[in-house]
């Protein structure tokens, strides 16, 4: 891709997470079931974003007992 093509593509994106994100925010705020629940929803996100970390651990834990087995 060359460079002018990889700048405009780059302002798009940026403009639209830099608008998006703050409007899904205040929009989503509105509602009452998610003004209550936040928290949980927090924790969700925070736990499945942990979560290939933690099955690449245990993936790679496995395959190095298996290699020690040997």
């Amino acid at each position: 891709m060359d460079h002018k093509t990889f700048t405009r593509f780059n302002i798009i994106g940026g403009l639209a997470w830099g608008a998006g994100i703050p409007l899904l925010g205040y929009f989503l705020g509105k509602i009452e079931f998610v003004k209550n629940n936040i928290e949980m929803a927090i924790l969700a996100i925070v736990l499945l974003s942990l979560l290939p970390v933690i099955l690449e651990f245990i993936k790679h834990r496995r395959s190095n007992t298996h290699s020690q087995d040997n």
